[in-house]
């Protein structure tokens, strides 16, 4: 409502990488990045990075100061994003539009951002849990390498085919070259 409100707000965004990024379903979700401080790992590849998939009555900018504190704090790339229909997104909300979502951003900063799967950190806040958890227990290993989940069971799923890319087949079981 007032200048310097929008002056600070215009300084937060602006530390921010900002990008649009197309789902399967059709829509293209805002994305917002953040490098992790220089003093945290010299390339931001080789930091954690933070996907932040907000609560239902927010969007992605307002979370901008609590991702820079994150940020700050932690250490980490901060990667924030609005669902579709939120914010500038295109499409409407929808609960498989959540999951896609996320999965076009998981899919952004591992082929587009160049970042290791292994070094990603899914949270959730509030309805951001719903795809959190649902792409966890779609893609995540288990505590001590317990198999994963059956990914080709789950509709949509691209899973398996990035877990035999990643050297893992769609259990999760690694598999090595051999010496």
């Amino acid at each position: 409502t007032d200048g310097g409100s929008q002056i600070t707000a215009g300084g937060r965004l602006a530390a921010f990488e900002t990008t649009l990024v197309r789902t399967k379903r059709d829509t293209n979700v805002v994305v917002l990045f953040m490098d992790a401080p220089t003093s945290a790992a010299g390339d931001p590849r080789d930091a954690i990075t933070l996907i932040v998939s907000h609560g239902n009555a927010l969007d992605a900018a307002m979370f901008v100061p609590f991702g820079r504190r994150l940020r700050d704090t932690l250490g980490v790339n901060i990667v924030l994003y609005d669902y579709s229909g939120y914010g500038v997104s295109t499409g409407k909300p929808s609960a498989r539009g959540v999951y896609a979502d996320l999965e076009a951003v998981v899919d952004w900063c591992v082929d587009r951002k160049n970042f290791q799967p292994a070094r990603i950190v899914l949270y959730g806040q509030s309805i951001g849990s719903a795809p959190t958890c649902r792409y966890a227990a779609k893609a995540g290993e288990a505590h001590d390498a317990y198999a994963l989940l059956d990914a080709s069971r789950m509709p949509d799923a691209n899973v398996g085919e990035r877990m035999r890319a990643w050297g893992r087949d769609e259990r999760g079981v690694e598999h090595l070259p051999r010496a």
